[in-house]
């Protein structure tokens, strides 16, 4: 789902406060930066051009970019003891600035990308897997002086 903002943002940091709250074991949730999507996504689209940050319930963190019908794995899935596993919450933070990409779950650094394309887009929510339930508590959007990468 996109966030309501009309401009793409090339620049940014994204906060979101998420926990799981019902669905299989295997869902995750995480945030959308850079979507080339020409209207804002209403949750039932999920080809296109963006970039995925994501969580799983199981404690595992990963990175795709999407390529119209195809992921393109950036990151694995991989273990993290910074992901709070099952429906606790979870505070996850993606800064994209330039072809930099730092992605934070609950204060701790899980992954540092470097990836250029694509270079703008819009910002959102995203939840995978059949029958997921997320719940977002907070969705925080910073833009260029205040998307500085801090590592």
């Amino acid at each position: 789902v996109s966030a309501p903002l009309d401009e793409r943002l090339r620049d940014v940091a994204v906060t979101i406060v998420a926990r799981k709250a019902g669905g299989p074991s295997w869902g995750g949730y995480g945030v959308i930066v850079r979507d080339q999507a020409p209207e804002r996504r209403d949750g039932r689209q999920q080809d296109g051009r963006y970039l995925l940050f994501q969580l799983s319930d199981r404690g595992e963190a990963g990175v795709w970019r999407r390529e119209d019908g195809q992921w393109v794995e950036l990151m694995p899935w991989t273990p993290s003891n910074a992901v709070r596993t099952g429906n606790l919450p979870n505070e996850l933070t993606v800064r994209a600035v330039g072809p930099q990409l730092i992605f934070t779950v609950n204060g701790v650094t899980v992954a540092t990308l470097t990836d250029p394309a694509p270079a703008e887009g819009a910002t959102g929510i995203f939840a995978g897997g059949a029958l997921n339930e997320v719940v977002v508590e907070r969705f925080l959007l910073q833009v260029p002086e205040e998307a500085t990468p801090q590592q």
